[in-house]
């Protein structure tokens, strides 16, 4: 691993949030530090990168290069990781405060060619003031935009956001233990008995749809598991619910769906 050099492989790193080290210590109880990890010879420094080529291109290879193999290998050392451990066991849902996962500051890495898509969200209902993201996501705050009047008849303005769930927090398959960031998070709150709702949704295209059927399985089995149920944290109630994949083509579905859990 030498040859990709300390920077590269830190840059590497962040590419991907499995190598985040809240999520490493899941594996290696004993790491420390994500620079034990780059440099330490029982971490990374063990393995070896073959490579097939003309000798002078080797020698002649350039930081893309470079990091382009530091990702495939990555990809290929997560993949053997999540093979050889099951992370968790899903369970019931238990409170965590708010705080506790969306103050911190987080780094999006965001190529410069890529700088014009992001874009300014001004509706107070939508957590954060930027964002970037695919375009079934946009499409989804625009259908959230749309949905926001009706909501709000049943349910108080002061207490609905749309939060972009940024590797801010994962959830856990109920079956195989799988780690799933929900793309977003709904939260509202009923003017009639004041139980809070959190809605987790997953915009996804079409062509990633079969791929990640299991996510999509998963929320349903969330929704089926928290049906009737109201959990309480610090005198408030809250529902806990999961949706059906948000894709443009099929949104009249997703449409439905969220307005029969909220009963508007």
């Amino acid at each position: 691993m030498d040859f990709i050099g300390y920077n590269l492989l830190r840059n590497a790193l962040l590419f991907n949030s499995f190598f985040e080290l809240d999520n490493l210590n899941i594996y290696l109880r004993a790491l420390s530090s994500i620079r034990e990890f780059i440099e330490e010879k029982k971490y990374l420094k063990q393995f070896e990168i073959d490579i097939k080529g003309d000798i002078k291109d080797l020698s002649t290879l350039s930081h893309e290069d470079k990091l382009q193999i530091a990702l495939e290998f990555l990809t290929v050392l997560e993949n053997e990781m999540k093979n050889n451990i099951i992370e968790f066991k899903g369970t019931d849902f238990t409170p965590r405060k708010f705080k506790d996962y969306f103050l911190k500051d987080k780094v999006l890495l965001i190529p410069k060619d890529k700088e014009k898509e992001i874009r300014e969200i001004k509706d107070d209902w939508f957590v954060f003031e930027d964002f970037y993201g695919t375009s079934e996501e946009v499409h989804l705050i625009e259908l959230i935009r749309i949905m926001v009047t009706d909501i709000q008849k049943k349910y108080k303005k002061d207490n609905f956001y749309l939060i972009r769930n940024e590797r801010h927090f994962k959830i856990y398959d109920f079956n195989d233990g799988r780690a799933f960031e929900p793309d977003f998070v709904l939260f509202t709150q009923n003017k009639k008995d004041n139980i809070h709702f959190q809605i987790f949704i997953e915009p996804k295209g079409s062509h990633l749809k079969a791929k990640d059927q299991w996510k999509e399985e998963f929320m349903a089995e969330l929704k089926v598991r928290a049906k009737g149920k109201v959990i309480t944290f610090e005198s408030e109630e809250f529902k806990v619910i999961g949706l059906q994949f948000y894709n443009k083509s099929d949104e009249n579905m997703f449409k439905i769906e969220l307005k029969s859990e909220l009963s508007i």
